[in-house]
């Protein structure tokens, strides 16, 4: 008997390997790799609202080309329409209820493009149209054949100045037309290959790129009166900011040995185009490779320059070189795709299975109801963020708290950037609208990018003065009010003093003199935290008074 149970043992035993692996000898065991068990939440768990679209069209795809399925550009909307190309056609219908209104025109092409009460599109014979929104009726059109060095454009690159329009030829430059009558104003033919155009005073600025030993960026700017080059920047990004008079790009020119920093930013004179400055961000460690650190990204709200890195996410003041500043490092798993907004940063999740925001004022974290596969697309319009899926589900969420008002499952892969008119949300994907009614909620502006809403503030041109030496003091303070705050941060910084975050008490304090006071009555405007200048004074015990005939906040870190 014991025998027999031997032999059933060892016969079990053998078939458990045989099933483990095609090798039943352990000496030459593979363990396989041959299957793929990825984590997903189930469906059912997804208790976020499904939502009926007001009404869905099939506009169909304008090309078989893989990289043009969707041409964003054909859609447009305004004026509480919507308007599309289709079968060469351009055609009108009301948001609300998805009714058509009218059709225009035949061999018509993207982009279509609605600004200021105003409809343009183009044809596929070089011609240019401006249609009345309302009637459906051509008011005027313009051969641009002559303008072309040869047949054929996409003209998918416009900006608008209030009585200009700016077209980007591919095979023949830049156009600029008067919007009210359709004249051709000017024409330059040897620019090739634009990408963005920005629309300043007096300048038109192109970014493109050339070729000769490598590929390089370049900017032109051209007087957006007459079209003749006003100057260009070479090794140079797309502006990232223009301000007072001034244009910061990046300076793409490959890293080299001497480099000691990961990112440098050009300052150049808008009106002249000459260098007033390089500024620098993000030291490179001794014995750092600078080719093999170079930062990954950067982004700009105007106050603040955020720089990606391997270490993380730094934010620097915009303004001044970043060798004279102490950057606040954000670090947060997963890939940064979008912000700064609602003073927060966006990240998809490693597993890409989820969103989560980082406040930029406390570094807490913000998780985004219902997201559970990778971003297709992401847009953000005042309170609402509106995120395509791959797996073709489309979410609309509240950016504020996270909370997720709908979802709706397109079927699609690719979506096109999300557009809201009159209160609706049109949700393009892969030749398809689909139309939703938006609740309040998601419609609010979001105040000057203030996390305090209703703060309604005005910036003030205030110097600074510490011990009667002046001070750079940026951000420059600001008026609520008739009061004036001041920059929590960079006040203290220019005095030795440290601000930190008490995430126990969730109180933003400052250390002055081994005195740690919590400033209790802040405004974060655009991530930065301002306080009365009185309160200031009270904080950090010292005397601080508003000079303002001379417009100058002076400091005595002497007076009690």
């Amino acid at each position: 008997m014991l025998h027999k149970m031997i032999q059933i043992i060892a016969g079990a035993s053998a078939a458990v390997m045989l099933l483990a692996s095609p090798t039943a000898d352990a000496a030459s065991y593979v363990q396989p790799n041959d299957s793929y068990d990825g984590y997903s939440s189930p469906a059912y768990l997804n208790q976020v609202q499904a939502a009926k679209p007001l009404w869905t069209l099939n506009i169909g795809v304008e090309s078989d080309d893989e990289w043009t399925v969707s041409a964003p550009e054909r859609v447009a909307a305004g004026g509480k329409q919507a308007y599309y190309i289709k079968g060469g056609k351009l055609a009108a219908v009301n948001v609300h209820t998805g009714k058509a209104v009218w059709t225009f025109g035949q061999n018509l092409v993207s982009p279509v493009t609605y600004h200021n009460g105003e409809l343009f599109v183009l044809s596929g014979q070089n011609r240019l149209y401006k249609v009345n929104a309302v009637t459906g009726k051509a008011v005027w059109s313009l051969d641009l054949s002559g303008a072309a060095s040869q047949s054929g454009y996409d003209g998918r690159t416009i900006a608008y100045d209030d009585q200009r329009l700016y077209l980007h030829l591919t095979f023949g430059g830049l156009v600029a037309v008067d919007r009210k009558s359709g004249k051709l104003l000017w024409k330059e033919q040897t620019m090739y290959g634009a990408g963005q155009l920005i629309v300043t005073d007096d300048l038109l600025l192109v970014s493109a790129s050339e070729s000769g030993a490598i590929t390089v960026d370049v900017v032109y700017a051209y007087d957006k009166h007459t079209g003749k080059q006003a100057w260009k920047l070479n090794s140079n990004s797309s502006p990232l900011l223009i301000d007072e008079g001034k244009v910061y790009s990046r300076d793409t020119w490959p890293p080299g040995d001497l480099d000691t920093h990961q990112l440098k930013l050009d300052v150049t004179d808008a009106a002249t185009g000459e260098s007033i400055a390089v500024y620098s961000y993000v030291p490179l460690a001794e014995g750092e490779d600078p080719l093999g650190s170079s930062a990954s990204k950067i982004a700009s709200d105007g106050e603040s320059l955020f720089v990606q890195t391997a270490a993380g996410i730094y934010r620097y003041d915009t303004l001044q070189t970043g060798d004279v500043q102490q950057p606040e490092l954000f670090r947060q798993s997963g890939q940064w795709i979008a912000g700064p907004y609602n003073n927060k940063l966006f990240f998809e999740d490693e597993d890409r299975q989820g969103i989560t925001a980082v406040k930029l004022i406390d570094h807490n974290q913000v998780s985004y109801e219902g997201i559970d596969n990778p971003v297709s697309r992401l847009d953000f319009y005042n309170s609402g963020m509106y995120v395509g899926q791959t797996d073709g589900e489309l979410y609309a969420l509240n950016v504020t708290t996270g909370q997720a008002v709908f979802r709706y499952d397109t079927g699609k892969q690719q979506f096109d950037p999300f557009l809201v008119e009159d209160g609706v949300l049109l949700a393009r994907a892969e030749g398809m609208i689909y139309a939703f009614k938006l609740p309040a909620q998601l419609l609010a502006p979001i105040n000057a990018g203030s996390a305090v809403p209703g703060v309604d503030y005005t910036r003030t041109d205030a110097g600074l003065k510490i011990d009667g030496v002046t001070v750079e003091l940026k951000p420059e303070p600001i008026m609520i009010n008739n009061s004036l705050y001041v920059p929590l941060r960079g006040m203290a910084e220019a005095l030795g003093a440290t601000v930190g975050y008490d995430a126990a008490t969730k109180a933003v304090t400052v250390t002055y003199k081994e005195k740690t006071a919590v400033a209790s009555n802040g405004k974060n405007i655009n991530g930065t935290v301002y306080v009365p200048v009185r309160q200031f004074a009270e904080l950090l015990g010292v005397g601080v008074n508003w000079d303002s005939s001379a417009r100058v906040v002076v400091v005595d870190t002497k007076a009690a």
